[in-house]
């Protein structure tokens, strides 16, 4: 499995872990019935509630454009230094932005979401190049 594949799992596991974070702090605040329930009624808003599910939406955004280039690259047998590293920018970039988004450190946030871009870049110069 190429380094690309490997990220795009560890992109996939990020966002499990989102999604496993929230489902678990839901728990936590709203209690297990709210949890094992329809969910009708929107749960009790927090800051970290709702910062979790914007590092999710934003997470879910971008692994889309990603996803569509790893998967590019691989049906044409793409595997390059400027692939590979792209591929690494973005997954070390998501895995600090979910921290930082969470934690609610919002400039630090963006910069490193810009990370993430030159990563998804990189991998379409690398596309586009071969």
């Amino acid at each position: 499995m190429t380094i690309e594949l490997w990220t795009l799992l560890g992109s996939v596991t990020l966002l499990l872990t989102l999604n496993m974070s929230q489902a678990m702090y839901t728990s936590l605040t709203e209690g297990v019935g709210y949890a094992l329930s329809n969910r009708d009624e929107p749960p009790n808003a927090t800051h970290l509630s709702g910062r979790i599910q914007r590092a999710k939406t934003n997470l879910v955004e971008n692994l889309l454009i990603f996803t569509s280039l790893i998967l590019m690259a691989q049906a044409l047998g793409i595997s390059t230094g400027l692939t590979r590293l792209g591929a690494v920018l973005f997954l070390v970039s998501r895995i600090l932005h979910a921290i930082v988004y969470v934690v609610g450190i919002t400039h630090l946030r963006s910069l490193i979401w810009v990370v993430s871009l030159m990563g998804m870049a990189m991998i379409a110069v690398g596309i586009i190049q071969h």
